[in-house]
């Protein structure tokens, strides 16, 4: 099953609409150790049950492709997440912990997607009549990195509006584009600069940030343990390979 979006959707059927949606703190978590923690917060309105599960994440000629955690692989799961069900009433937040159960020396990073599916709870005198109830939950990637850094390995160009971004190399690395001084121009950090992970075997279509216009722009690339990283200029239509 191919991971299209963050966001699962369920709907249930009728006349008047009403929208929920849980938060986290991250979606895209990076471990280095066995062990952290997300956040879910609910600030919908209403009482939440949660349940969590889990998939393995692989890249498969670079597009994401999910197993999900079912009995008939419960020997090869790597992951847990404490608890796997919990209640959230309107304006509460409550710690997850991850914990890596493998004991491997990971040659390569390890990727999940922890799936956050909440249920709405209304009392019986409650329930809005004649409504349909969307229910959004969020999927948040973790991202164990490997034990050693992997030298960095792409291809990149500037397209214009966006830069084209390909990892050749054996573990995820961060990009960063940078178009300006924020702190000089008075503006906030995410008008300069756009940041991504890169997964293995992943291209990626980075957005140029709002003050970029046609200007050349800085790019720096660094891998997890800073082992490897990069900082160079790209100009509009410009291509670099490594």
């Amino acid at each position: 099953m191919k991971i299209v979006k963050l966001t699962t959707i369920i709907v249930m059927l009728s006349a008047a609409m009403n929208v929920q949606a849980l938060g986290v703190d991250s979606l895209i978590k990076v471990m280095d150790d066995s062990r952290d923690v997300i956040t879910i917060s609910n600030n919908d309105g209403f009482r939440q049950f949660v349940n969590l599960s889990i998939s393995d994440v692989d890249v498969v000629d670079g597009d994401l492709v999910a197993t999900a955690y079912n009995k008939e692989n419960i020997d090869s799961w790597s992951l847990e997440v404490q608890p796997s069900k919990l209640i959230l009433d309107n304006g509460q937040s409550k710690r997850i912990s991850i914990r890596y159960l493998g004991n491997d020396s990971r040659e390569k990073d390890k990727v999940y997607a922890i799936n956050v599916v909440p249920t709405p709870y209304y009392a019986q005198d409650e329930t809005p009549p004649n409504t349909v109830q969307i229910v959004i939950g969020v999927a948040p990637y973790v991202v164990l990195a490997a034990k050693q850094d992997k030298p960095l390995a792409y291809t990149v160009k500037h397209e214009g509006e966006y830069v084209r971004v390909k990892n050749l190399g054996n573990t995820y690395f961060r990009a960063n584009l940078k178009a300006c001084d924020s702190i000089a121009l008075k503006v906030p950090v995410n008008q300069c600069i756009s940041s991504s992970h890169v997964l293995s075997g992943r291209e990626l279509k980075i957005p140029l940030p709002e003050k970029a216009g046609n200007n050349e722009i800085e790019v720096s690339f660094s891998t997890h343990y800073n082992t490897y990283k990069e900082t160079f200029d790209l100009t509009a239509g410009q291509v670099k390979k490594k």
